[in-house]
């Protein structure tokens, strides 16, 4: 169902360890007590740099929707000295992703991922991947792997969801590091892409600093909030983080600080 929107308007994202609020303003001028400075056109750095932004928040919610601390971090690599390139490497990634997905489906599991496809200079190519855990699924991504490529062992991590996978999000969204290098970022389709609950903005809640809900702590790396210096008119952010069973929260700044 089409939610209704508004001209100031809260977009709260509710996570199984964590909320996320996105307070903005949608009307004409810069909001109740502010001036609306002239537009400026933004430069094409600007763009860059907001495009890459939204990607990996968006990721990263993605992330937060999908996987739990514990799902896998994998490093599927090939055989030393073995060259190839994006294409080629992709294409194998797809041959075991369905392999994969066969034997999730066997025991009653649905196999999700995130990819990032990487070839070095020297052409060596290796894909990081995100899975959700299941019983024995590390023998089984071993096994696949070594049917399709004959490399070697895929090493394992597990994910730790400090900061709510930002770190992770922008590891898999990230540009290729050098001029010339390749890399590529995907997902499985059946990943849910999470919708926010819209609800109504107050003008004094943006302007003064966020208060956690009970039970919650506000991550402070999370919060901004002030005037978009593009467009003129207010926004905050901020993400909060359900505290753990005897968990104590840190010291958070009080509701009207302004720094």
């Amino acid at each position: 169902m089409k939610q209704k929107r508004y001209k100031r308007e809260q977009r709260t994202y509710y996570f199984s360890n964590s909320i996320e609020v996105e307070r903005v303003y949608r009307g004409k001028g810069g909001g109740r007590g502010h001036t609306r400075e002239k537009k400026v056109k933004a430069t094409e750095e600007q763009i860059k740099r907001q495009n890459q932004y939204n990607k990996e928040k968006k990721l990263r919610r993605i992330l937060s929707e999908n996987f739990k601390e514990d799902d896998y971090w994998i490093l599927l690599t090939y055989l030393k000295g073995f060259r190839t390139n994006i294409k080629a490497a992709k294409k194998d990634f797809s041959k075991f992703s369905r392999k994969l997905r066969k034997e999730y489906k066997k025991r009653g599991y649905e196999l999700k991922w995130v990819r990032r496809t990487e070839v070095g200079a020297k052409g060596a190519a290796h894909h990081h991947l995100v899975a959700n855990s299941i019983p024995d699924g590390d023998i089984l991504i071993k096994k696949c792997w070594r049917e399709v490529t004959g490399a070697g062992f895929p090493s394992f991590k597990r994910l730790y969801e400090e900061g709510g996978f930002k770190n992770l999000a922008w590891y898999l969204a990230k540009p290729a590091e050098k001029e010339g290098l390749e890399s590529n970022y995907s997902r499985s389709r059946n990943l849910i892409v999470p919708e926010p609950v819209i609800t109504r903005a107050k003008a004094k809640e943006m302007r003064e600093y966020p208060v956690p809900l009970p039970g919650y702590y506000i991550d402070e790396d999370s919060v901004t909030m002030g005037i978009n210096p593009i467009t003129g008119q207010e926004y905050q952010h901020f993400i909060m983080f359900k505290l753990k069973k005897g968990e104590v929260a840190p010291v958070q700044r009080k509701r009207g600080d302004s720094g």
